[in-house]
């Protein structure tokens, strides 16, 4: 599961793919709890990277989810009503994964083309 990822593309760039005006947020290193562009059906918003089930009374640490198996979301008691009714969309062009061994040493995807395109074509 990604906990972190990369977002190189310039808000020119994001705005011509979109088609909606998204905040400027190049960075190469974005981790949980930090704010992110996401777009949403109504709006393009700045959110915190986590998820806060809707039973949690404070944002808590603790509580904090920043990834979601596909297998449970649909049925999880954190995820479910969520899942069904409040998306969006987190634009993203690579991802790290941490690779074995000592020190672990982290690993970035992106498209085998090289291309930091947000959605392959």
């Amino acid at each position: 599961m990604c906990g972190r990822y990369t977002l190189r593309k310039s808000k020119a760039e994001l705005a011509e793919h979109f088609g909606v005006d998204v905040p400027e947020v190049v960075r190469y290193n974005i981790a949980p709890s930090q704010w992110l562009p996401a777009i949403t059906s109504d709006a393009v918003k700045l959110l915190k990277w986590g998820f806060l089930p809707c039973w949690s009374k404070e944002p808590k640490v603790s509580f904090s989810n920043i990834n979601a198996r596909r297998e449970t979301v649909a049925t999880s008691n954190a995820y479910r009503g969520s899942f069904r009714k409040k998306r969006c969309l987190v634009p993203s062009d690579g991802f790290y994964e941490w690779a074995p061994g000592t020190p672990k040493r982290p690993h970035h995807f992106r498209l085998k083309s090289g291309d930091s395109s947000l959605i392959p074509t």
